[in-house]
């Protein structure tokens, strides 16, 4: 299994470099090299452009390649739910899945 990622950090992107790591300039560009990809960003609108960006998750819809998308970010659960709505939609492989797995403290948990 190869990891790849994407960060907005210049410095940890640097690191993961220099340690061998895969590093991509994109959402799309992790997503078309990845049968699954895995998000855990601060909030919902950091969620929202990585998704739905100009070079987001989904920007090309019909040609995504992943058929996982695991969303470990706490963020509200409207953004969620559109989120999910917008990749069941996606001519993905013959699988599709979006999992919210939310981390954080236990009282976002309990507020969405």
């Amino acid at each position: 299994m190869e990891i790849k990622y994407m960060l907005s950090n210049p410095t940890a992107v640097k690191t993961f470099s220099d340690s061998g790591i895969l590093t991509k300039e994109s959402p799309w560009e992790v997503a078309e090299m990845s049968d699954i990809v895995i998000t855990m960003l601060p909030s919902s609108s950091h969620v929202s452009d990585v998704y739905t960006g100009p070079n987001g998750l989904l920007h090309h819809g019909n040609l995504l390649r992943p058929w996982l998308f695991i969303d470990s970010s706490t963020i509200d659960p409207q953004t969620s739910r559109r989120i999910s709505a917008m990749v069941s939609k996606c001519a993905l492989k013959e699988k599709k899945a979006f999992i919210l797995q939310p981390q954080g403290s236990k009282l976002k948990k309990l507020n969405g």
